[in-house]
């Protein structure tokens, strides 16, 4: 399944044995290149913890974005959420104290949590692992989704990937040769030959049409509204002004009277 940018399916219903396609990666970094981009357009919720702390942007960033993303893939929902402060609080709350850099110099700490490091607000989730639980959409090791095994093999290469220092931060080939990514990510991907993924982006815009055409409609029609306000507020502006023109002066007061 291959979608127009911007559209998402409200429900799985009707979509049967989907191939999916993932691309744009204009925020990607080239691992052969290190460079310090020095900014990041990605989402905040994204974004490693260096980009919130002016530390130097490289190519590990994608490690801790790819997790986030996957994560958000196989569990419906996002590991953090999209506010700065707030997505700090959570990776401490996820994956351990910050770095004594970071900590002292983070000024909403005291919003989040007390002088001793305990959350002011009871968390919804206590750990990376108990997140994944319900990513696993299961109270438990024993009624989670995936199996025992899985579940490890995962939740190992996650803290790889999201690890605060990035320096210490998995690389992609690492990633590739991971027990979750060679046992059970690998053997489910089914990469399509060139002309196959062009069809079916073909196909996607096709069957998406007539609603962008729908949608076209109503902005041209919005448009045409607010234009023809701006047209009726100018010309009654116009009038007022001309009325304030043609309108006599006040008569001099007579100061010989």
């Amino acid at each position: 399944m291959c979608l127009p940018a911007m559209t998402e399916l409200i429900s799985h219903e009707n979509v049967h044995d989907p191939k999916i396609i993932i691309g744009d990666f204009g925020e990607a970094f080239f691992a052969t290149v290190q460079e310090d981009r020095g900014y990041l357009n990605t989402p905040i919720k994204l974004r490693p913890p260096e980009a919130f702390f002016n530390e130097c942007l490289g190519p590990k960033v994608d490690a801790w974005t790819l997790a986030c993303t996957a994560f958000e893939i196989l569990g419906m929902h996002g590991l953090f959420p999209e506010i700065e402060d707030l997505c700090i609080a959570e990776m401490i709350i996820h994956l351990g104290p910050l770095p004594e850099k970071w900590w002292e110099t983070w000024e909403a700490k005291d919003e989040f949590f007390y002088p001793g490091g305990s959350p002011r607000d009871k968390p919804q989730f206590k750990s990376l692992a108990e997140h994944m639980l319900a990513m696993g959409r299961g109270q438990t090791p024993e009624a989670c989704e995936f199996s025992k095994e899985e579940f490890a093999a995962l939740e190992g290469l996650f803290k790889k990937m999201l690890t605060y220092e990035s320096a210490d931060r998995i690389t992609s080939s690492e990633m590739v040769a991971s027990d979750w990514m060679q046992k059970w990510a690998v053997r489910d991907i089914v990469e399509p030959a060139p002309q196959q993924a062009l069809q079916a982006l073909f196909e996607g815009c096709r069957e998406f049409d007539p609603i962008f055409k729908e949608q076209d409609k109503k902005r041209l029609a919005k448009m045409a509204k607010l234009k023809a306000q701006k047209a009726r507020a100018n010309a009654k502006e116009h009038q007022e002004n001309k009325a304030e023109v043609r309108e006599p002066p006040d008569e001099a007061p007579d100061h010989y009277a």
